[in-house]
């Protein structure tokens, strides 16, 4: 959790501010896609990048469900941060356990079928929210040409951070920009200890993806 101003921060508020973020889910339909004001959203991206004289960095959640309307921003590189589902799964219902007191709350984005997902479990509505977004990501990225998408995974950024660097840079570089690296070089990121769940808990969750495709498919 952000807690200084200087610390990284999601900038929720402008994205929410340019991106037409309805009440009840973040999953936006045809309508409110094509009533993004692209134009003005990029104005003030060059205006942001003009200003540090470099490539900028956002980490948008919004970003999974507005691909086909951002990849119109000429100078764009869509980085996709994949990981482990079940894992991904473990961290959210943590964060429902530690953060919101209760596994029943909602956590995070919301996509289009929220209200068919509040009605199941705890950990199905987690399996189905990951499904949700891991498609709607797949289908964006889907037109998005190969020199302006890269795929990192979560662990290998993990295990070797400095790889992923470099590929970032590369491809930012075939974009036209060039990204200067400071600093010395890293070996390992490290993360948090996995805490342990329930073996019970544990089962469910992963039962909950099996669970979930089968009445999506319903």
């Amino acid at each position: 959790v952000t807690e200084l101003i200087e610390e990284p921060h999601e900038f929720g508020y402008f994205w929410s501010r340019h991106l037409a973020v309805s009440e009840d889910v973040h999953e936006p339909n045809e309508n409110e896609i094509h009533a993004v004001n692209i134009r003005n959203l990029d104005n003030e991206l060059q205006t942001i990048i003009s200003i540090f004289n470099k490539s900028v960095i956002f980490k948008c959640l919004l970003v999974n469900f507005f691909i086909p309307v951002l990849k119109q921003i000429p100078n764009i590189l869509f980085i996709d941060l994949q990981r482990n589902p079940i894992e991904l799964a473990r961290s959210i219902w943590l964060v429902r356990q530690e953060r919101l007191g209760n596994v029943e709350k909602w956590w995070s984005l919301r996509p289009r079928n929220y209200s068919f997902l509040k009605r199941l479990t705890p950990a199905q509505q987690i399996a189905g929210q990951i499904l949700a977004i891991r498609a709607s990501i797949a289908n964006g990225l889907s037109c998005v040409e190969e020199n302006r998408k890269l795929t990192v995974s979560y662990e290998n950024l993990i295990r070797n951070p400095e790889a992923v660097i470099d590929r970032t840079v590369e491809k930012i570089f075939r974009l036209g920009a060039r990204v200067e690296k400071i600093g010395e070089p890293i070996s390992y990121v490290g993360h948090p200890g996995k805490k342990n769940l329930d073996p019970a808990i544990e089962s469910e969750i992963v039962k909950a993806f099996d669970d979930v495709n089968a009445l999506i498919k319903l």
